[in-house]
Protein backbone atom coordinates (compact mmCIF):
# COMPACT_ATOMS: atom_id res chain seq x y z
CA UNK A 1 0.00 0.00 0.00
CA UNK A 2 3.16 2.38 0.68
CA UNK A 3 4.49 2.02 -2.19
CA UNK A 4 1.69 2.55 -4.69
CA UNK A 5 0.95 6.18 -1.96
CA UNK A 6 4.63 6.44 -3.44
CA UNK A 7 4.36 5.46 -6.66
CA UNK A 8 1.49 8.48 -7.08
CA UNK A 9 2.92 10.56 -6.18
CA UNK A 10 6.19 10.17 -7.73
CA UNK A 11 3.83 10.19 -10.92
CA UNK A 12 2.27 13.24 -9.97
CA UNK A 13 5.46 15.51 -9.04
CA UNK A 14 6.56 14.34 -12.63
CA UNK A 15 3.36 15.71 -14.04
CA UNK A 16 3.52 18.40 -12.55
CA UNK A 17 7.55 19.25 -13.15
CA UNK A 18 6.31 18.22 -16.85
CA UNK A 19 3.63 20.87 -17.84
CA UNK A 20 5.36 23.91 -15.78
CA UNK A 21 8.31 23.09 -18.09
CA UNK A 22 6.31 23.15 -21.44
CA UNK A 23 6.98 26.28 -23.20
CA UNK A 24 5.31 28.83 -24.69
CA UNK A 25 4.09 28.13 -28.61
CA UNK A 26 6.77 31.09 -30.21
CA UNK A 27 4.56 30.95 -33.45
CA UNK A 28 1.27 31.59 -31.33
CA UNK A 29 -0.64 35.06 -29.99
CA UNK A 30 0.60 38.32 -31.59
CA UNK A 31 3.38 39.86 -32.59
CA UNK A 32 4.94 42.96 -30.50
CA UNK A 33 3.94 45.17 -33.40
CA UNK A 34 0.16 44.06 -33.37
CA UNK A 35 -0.37 44.52 -29.29
CA UNK A 36 1.30 48.59 -29.75
CA UNK A 37 -1.04 49.16 -32.74
CA UNK A 38 -5.03 47.82 -30.88
CA UNK A 39 -5.51 47.56 -27.40
CA UNK A 40 -6.17 44.32 -25.91
CA UNK A 41 -9.38 46.04 -24.41
CA UNK A 42 -10.40 46.72 -28.48
CA UNK A 43 -9.60 43.34 -29.26
CA UNK A 44 -11.59 42.14 -26.07
CA UNK A 45 -14.66 44.31 -27.40
CA UNK A 46 -14.28 43.43 -31.07
CA UNK A 47 -14.36 39.41 -30.27
CA UNK A 48 -17.91 40.35 -28.24
CA UNK A 49 -19.50 41.88 -31.33
CA UNK A 50 -18.95 38.30 -33.24
CA UNK A 51 -15.74 38.81 -35.17
CA UNK A 52 -13.06 35.81 -35.09
CA UNK A 53 -9.70 36.93 -34.74
CA UNK A 54 -6.77 34.74 -35.61
CA UNK A 55 -3.52 34.78 -33.64
CA UNK A 56 -0.39 33.16 -34.66
CA UNK A 57 3.12 34.25 -36.43
CA UNK A 58 2.91 31.57 -39.58
CA UNK A 59 -0.04 33.76 -41.37
CA UNK A 60 -0.82 32.85 -45.36
CA UNK A 61 0.50 35.24 -48.37
CA UNK A 62 -2.83 37.22 -48.83
CA UNK A 63 -1.85 39.73 -51.38
CA UNK A 64 -4.60 41.00 -53.47
CA UNK A 65 -7.45 43.05 -54.35
CA UNK A 66 -11.01 41.51 -53.06
CA UNK A 67 -14.70 42.25 -53.37
CA UNK A 68 -16.72 42.38 -49.97
CA UNK A 69 -20.33 42.51 -51.07
CA UNK A 70 -22.72 41.77 -49.53
CA UNK A 71 -21.39 43.92 -46.87
CA UNK A 72 -23.74 42.81 -43.89
CA UNK A 73 -23.85 44.48 -40.49
CA UNK A 74 -23.15 41.52 -37.90
CA UNK A 75 -22.15 43.92 -34.92
CA UNK A 76 -21.90 47.35 -33.25
CA UNK A 77 -21.83 48.85 -30.02
CA UNK A 78 -23.96 51.43 -31.65
CA UNK A 79 -27.68 51.63 -30.03
CA UNK A 80 -29.54 52.54 -33.34
CA UNK A 81 -27.87 50.04 -35.73
CA UNK A 82 -29.70 47.08 -36.89
CA UNK A 83 -28.13 43.66 -37.42
CA UNK A 84 -28.57 42.09 -40.69
CA UNK A 85 -28.70 45.80 -42.69
CA UNK A 86 -26.29 46.01 -45.93
CA UNK A 87 -24.02 48.65 -46.45
CA UNK A 88 -21.89 49.97 -49.35
CA UNK A 89 -19.44 47.42 -51.01
CA UNK A 90 -15.94 47.96 -50.27
CA UNK A 91 -12.90 46.79 -52.20
CA UNK A 92 -9.87 45.92 -50.42
CA UNK A 93 -6.13 45.93 -51.19
CA UNK A 94 -3.31 44.02 -49.14
CA UNK A 95 0.00 44.56 -50.73
CA UNK A 96 3.82 44.07 -49.83
CA UNK A 97 3.47 41.46 -47.46
CA UNK A 98 6.64 40.30 -45.54
CA UNK A 99 6.53 37.07 -44.09
CA UNK A 100 9.26 37.95 -41.65
CA UNK A 101 8.47 41.19 -40.35
CA UNK A 102 4.57 40.03 -41.00
CA UNK A 103 3.80 43.62 -42.16
CA UNK A 104 1.72 44.90 -44.77
CA UNK A 105 0.02 47.29 -46.73
CA UNK A 106 -3.88 48.28 -47.36
CA UNK A 107 -5.96 50.26 -49.09
CA UNK A 108 -9.56 50.45 -49.77
CA UNK A 109 -13.00 52.37 -51.27
CA UNK A 110 -16.48 51.93 -51.06
CA UNK A 111 -19.13 52.65 -53.30
CA UNK A 112 -22.62 52.90 -53.53
CA UNK A 113 -24.65 50.98 -55.77
CA UNK A 114 -24.42 53.33 -58.53
CA UNK A 115 -20.64 52.56 -58.50
CA UNK A 116 -19.86 55.87 -56.91
CA UNK A 117 -16.98 56.41 -54.66
CA UNK A 118 -18.32 56.73 -51.23
CA UNK A 119 -14.67 56.91 -49.18
CA UNK A 120 -11.30 55.56 -49.27
CA UNK A 121 -8.59 55.22 -46.75
CA UNK A 122 -4.91 53.46 -46.69
CA UNK A 123 -3.42 52.10 -43.60
CA UNK A 124 -0.87 53.05 -41.61
CA UNK A 125 1.45 51.06 -40.43
CA UNK A 126 -0.24 47.23 -40.73
CA UNK A 127 0.29 43.80 -39.71
CA UNK A 128 -0.70 40.31 -40.25
CA UNK A 129 -0.89 37.33 -37.93
CA UNK A 130 -2.47 33.64 -38.12
CA UNK A 131 -1.99 30.34 -39.47
CA UNK A 132 -1.99 28.24 -41.83
CA UNK A 133 -4.87 29.56 -44.72
CA UNK A 134 -6.71 31.94 -41.63
CA UNK A 135 -5.15 35.04 -41.24
CA UNK A 136 -6.18 38.58 -39.59
CA UNK A 137 -4.82 42.26 -40.25
CA UNK A 138 -4.53 45.13 -37.91
CA UNK A 139 -4.38 48.19 -39.23
CA UNK A 140 -4.67 52.22 -38.29
CA UNK A 141 -6.42 53.73 -41.06
CA UNK A 142 -6.44 57.36 -42.25
CA UNK A 143 -9.95 58.01 -43.79
CA UNK A 144 -11.84 60.59 -45.79
CA UNK A 145 -15.29 60.13 -46.48
CA UNK A 146 -17.56 61.91 -48.93
CA UNK A 147 -18.58 64.58 -46.85
CA UNK A 148 -14.89 65.36 -45.90
CA UNK A 149 -15.12 64.50 -42.12
CA UNK A 150 -11.47 62.58 -41.91
CA UNK A 151 -11.17 60.15 -39.41
CA UNK A 152 -8.70 57.60 -37.64
CA UNK A 153 -10.01 54.14 -37.19
CA UNK A 154 -8.39 50.86 -35.83
CA UNK A 155 -9.20 48.11 -38.38
CA UNK A 156 -9.16 44.24 -38.45
CA UNK A 157 -9.67 41.92 -41.01
CA UNK A 158 -10.43 38.39 -40.87
CA UNK A 159 -10.64 35.36 -42.97
CA UNK A 160 -9.66 32.50 -44.81
CA UNK A 161 -7.10 32.43 -48.12
CA UNK A 162 -8.41 29.75 -50.69
CA UNK A 163 -7.84 29.39 -54.57
CA UNK A 164 -11.37 31.47 -54.65
CA UNK A 165 -11.11 34.29 -52.97
CA UNK A 166 -11.49 35.04 -48.80
CA UNK A 167 -13.69 32.86 -47.26
CA UNK A 168 -15.56 34.00 -44.39
CA UNK A 169 -14.19 37.65 -44.75
CA UNK A 170 -15.36 39.68 -41.72
CA UNK A 171 -14.15 43.43 -40.68
CA UNK A 172 -14.16 45.47 -37.45
CA UNK A 173 -13.42 48.78 -37.01
CA UNK A 174 -12.85 51.09 -33.91
CA UNK A 175 -13.23 54.81 -33.85
CA UNK A 176 -9.80 56.07 -32.81
CA UNK A 177 -10.04 59.65 -33.54
CA UNK A 178 -12.05 61.95 -36.14
CA UNK A 179 -12.38 65.53 -37.69
CA UNK A 180 -16.01 65.80 -38.24
CA UNK A 181 -17.22 69.75 -37.85
CA UNK A 182 -21.08 68.15 -39.53
CA UNK A 183 -21.29 65.14 -36.79
CA UNK A 184 -21.66 63.21 -39.87
CA UNK A 185 -19.30 60.30 -38.10
CA UNK A 186 -20.23 57.54 -35.41
CA UNK A 187 -18.74 58.41 -32.23
CA UNK A 188 -15.54 58.23 -31.01
CA UNK A 189 -14.86 54.83 -28.86
CA UNK A 190 -17.64 52.96 -31.27
CA UNK A 191 -17.12 49.48 -32.76
CA UNK A 192 -19.08 47.94 -35.73
CA UNK A 193 -18.32 44.44 -37.16
CA UNK A 194 -19.39 43.32 -40.57
CA UNK A 195 -19.30 40.09 -42.61
CA UNK A 196 -19.06 39.26 -46.54
CA UNK A 197 -22.95 38.01 -46.88
CA UNK A 198 -22.54 35.23 -49.18
CA UNK A 199 -19.47 33.82 -47.88
CA UNK A 200 -16.73 34.42 -50.01
CA UNK A 201 -14.63 38.13 -51.74
CA UNK A 202 -14.00 37.71 -55.19
CA UNK A 203 -10.45 38.54 -56.12
CA UNK A 204 -10.80 41.51 -58.30
CA UNK A 205 -7.96 43.42 -60.86
CA UNK A 206 -8.16 47.12 -59.22
CA UNK A 207 -10.22 49.18 -56.57
CA UNK A 208 -12.08 51.00 -59.65
CA UNK A 209 -15.77 50.21 -60.15
CA UNK A 210 -18.16 51.87 -62.81
CA UNK A 211 -21.11 52.89 -62.84
CA UNK A 212 -22.41 49.47 -65.19
CA UNK A 213 -20.35 47.30 -62.67
CA UNK A 214 -21.86 48.53 -59.64
CA UNK A 215 -25.45 47.88 -61.23
CA UNK A 216 -24.42 44.50 -62.44
CA UNK A 217 -22.80 43.08 -59.31
CA UNK A 218 -25.76 43.82 -57.03
CA UNK A 219 -28.41 45.00 -58.33
CA UNK A 220 -30.57 43.93 -55.01
CA UNK A 221 -28.73 46.62 -52.98
CA UNK A 222 -30.99 49.33 -53.98
CA UNK A 223 -31.98 49.28 -50.30
CA UNK A 224 -29.01 49.37 -48.74
CA UNK A 225 -27.42 51.78 -46.80
CA UNK A 226 -25.96 54.76 -48.81
CA UNK A 227 -23.63 55.19 -46.31
CA UNK A 228 -19.54 53.68 -45.78
CA UNK A 229 -20.76 51.36 -43.11
CA UNK A 230 -17.55 52.51 -41.15
CA UNK A 231 -18.99 56.07 -40.38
Amino acid sequence: MKTSKKLFLFILTVGSFTFSCKKDDPNGGFSEEINNIVPAEVISTIRKQGMTIYEGKTPPQIEGIYLFSDNVLSGSTIEDDEIGEIYADYRYQFYEQDQTTLAVKTSFRGYNRKGELLSEGIGKGSFISGNKNVFSVFSEEHTTSSTGATSVILTIYSGEYTDTGIKNFQYAFYMKDKNDPNNDLIDIGSTRVFKDGDGISEPMSNLRVSFEEGLKRNPSQAVMKENSGRY
